[in-house]
């Protein structure tokens, strides 16, 4: 089970480890993923005048996105899918949208 766990920890570490200090360091998806929202909206070649805006609608998109990711764990939840409606239903109120639904 724990190693089960584990390797499903992309999907719960961040949410149980939230808020907590660890010395400015980041994931390295975080940054990757940071990285692939910046060069939707960039192109080689793009002037620096053109690069700022840009950068700005990505970082609009990304926390838009962020919003409503926010919004949808907070106020939806999920389907129960199993006979256990008791045990899956506290089970939804303890984990994240989408470490329960792994």
């Amino acid at each position: 089970w724990l190693e089960m766990m584990y390797a499903k920890s992309d999907s719960w570490a961040e949410s149980c480890l939230r808020g907590k200090f660890f010395g400015g360091m980041c994931t390295t998806r975080r940054v990757e993923s940071m990285n692939k929202y910046v060069k939707d909206y960039l192109r080689k070649g793009v002037k620096l005048f053109e690069c700022i805006p840009a950068i700005d609608r990505a970082m609009l998109r990304l926390r838009n996105t962020t919003a409503k990711d926010g919004f949808n764990a907070k106020y939806s939840t999920p389907v129960l899918k199993t006979a256990l409606t008791k045990l899956e239903q506290q089970a939804s109120l303890i984990y994240t949208h989408r470490c329960f639904l792994l």
